[in-house]
């Protein structure tokens, strides 16, 4: 309730009517108004406010207290003259700032507001908390851009997955609308949550058990808007989950169980389009999507040797080959050899080979159901002296050991003797 009288603008002329009350100019019917407009807002105090960016919940009491506000602005101009410039100066003051909360955060004309109105956006400590959006009209746009990253990943579940597949998620909206596929929310508001018979509400702040949420055995869960931000932990995107929505909270021990409770879910990056009224035209970065690993359509790796045409290596060829019995997919290539004493080096885009094992021979490779064929990933020669070749495929930008990096299963062949 605080943030909407600071946010909005209306800050300015909501102590009137206590005001006018107080001094006894305050009208019966301008009390009932006020009445009902308090127990209202006690209403959606009590059920946990309202997740929307500009506080609808408080919506239908407003005229209420308007009516509230013109009686008493009504009294002092017609008892007080004097009163007359400083309340309309008033007034004037609280349309511009409701108009600035409704602006584009911005500058207006030469006076540089943007900052300002960037400031005034920001949401208290405890609303980014429970809600995790800004306020007035950029939280408005957020969660425009929220849905319309949504709308091509619910395309893509639409075109690319089978018929009966279930699917869960935190945003059943946009994704159930345009999948057509069996939508379960996360937390229970569209559906019920597991072992409830009824649905929650979708107001105040949504605060379920996810370890049980997470036995639902569904095909895909989608984990989060879009993909993890650079430089980002693969695990992030649990803790945002631990920190926003579970009973819990967040700590390293129900952060492990959760990563338990996920792992017959393998994550993946699946390619959208930039806008699903332009199919045609790809998104510059996947979405990331978890995907049960029973379903068995992860990418299948084929290492194979054969002799290699540089007169100087020959003997020590080897290609990579990829079967593909799933959906289309994004994934990075790593190819890496080891020695006698397991030192490691691993293959670049050009062929060279580097100490360690950060580099990818591969990337952005995109898989698509390749029947009785086969990719033709990679090809070159293995360093002399290797015993050991390791392929395996990775979401992109998730390097080997980290938590969710692993797509499918690695290859790791012995290299033939005599080469």
């Amino acid at each position: 309730l605080w943030s909407f009288a600071c946010a909005s603008g209306l800050a300015l002329i909501l102590p009137l009517p206590l005001l006018a009350l107080v001094r006894g100019h305050l009208t019966p019917r301008a009390r009932r108004a006020g009445a009902l407009f308090v127990a209202w807002s006690a209403g959606c105090l009590l059920t946990g406010g309202d997740r929307l960016p500009f506080w609808n919940a408080l919506t239908p009491a407003l005229p209420l207290l308007f009516i509230s506000v013109q009686e008493s602005l009504t009294h002092w101009m017609d008892e007080r003259p004097k009163l007359f410039t400083p309340i309309w100066s008033g007034l004037a003051a609280t349309l511009a700032a409701c108009f600035l909360a409704s602006k584009l955060p911005g500058d207006l004309g030469p006076i540089p507001l943007e900052n300002v109105l960037q400031k005034w956006a920001e949401p208290s400590p405890a609303l980014k908390h429970a809600f995790n959006h800004k306020l007035s009209r950029s939280g408005l746009l957020e969660e425009i851009r929220k849905v319309e990253a949504l709308r091509p990943i619910g395309v893509f579940l639409k075109d690319e997955v089978r018929e009966d597949a279930r699917i869960l998620t935190f945003w059943p909206g946009a994704i159930g609308y345009l999948s057509r596929k069996e939508v379960i929310d996360v937390l229970g508001r569209a559906t019920p949550p597991p072992g409830q018979g009824e649905t929650r509400s979708w107001r105040g702040v949504p605060k379920v058990d996810l370890l049980a949420s997470m036995q639902s055995k569904a095909h895909y869960v989608v984990p989060m808007v879009g993909t993890l931000a650079i430089g980002g932990a693969p695990t992030d995107f649990l803790r945002s989950w631990l920190r926003r929505w579970d009973i819990v909270g967040e700590n390293e021990d129900r952060l492990r169980n959760l990563i338990g409770a996920l792992r017959g879910y393998e994550l993946i990056a699946v390619p959208v389009a930039e806008d699903d009224s332009r199919p045609e035209i790809p998104a510059e970065l996947p979405f990331l999507l978890l995907r049960s690993r029973a379903m068995e359509l992860g990418p299948r790796l084929e290492l194979t040797f054969q002799n290699a045409l540089d007169g100087d290596a020959r003997g020590r060829g080897f290609g990579i080959e990829i079967r593909h019995k799933g959906h289309r997919q994004v994934v990075d290539l790593y190819i890496v050899a080891a020695d006698r004493e397991e030192r490691v080096w691993t293959m670049r885009p050009t062929g060279e080979w580097v100490p360690g094992t950060s580099v990818a021979c591969r990337t952005n490779l995109l898989m698509h159901k390749t029947g009785s064929h086969s990719i033709h990933a990679a090809e070159g020669t293995y360093p002399p002296g290797t015993r050991f070749l390791n392929a395996s495929l990775h979401n992109p930008g998730i390097p080997p050991g980290e938590a969710f990096s692993s797509v499918g299963v690695p290859v790791r062949e012995r290299v033939p003797t005599g080469r």
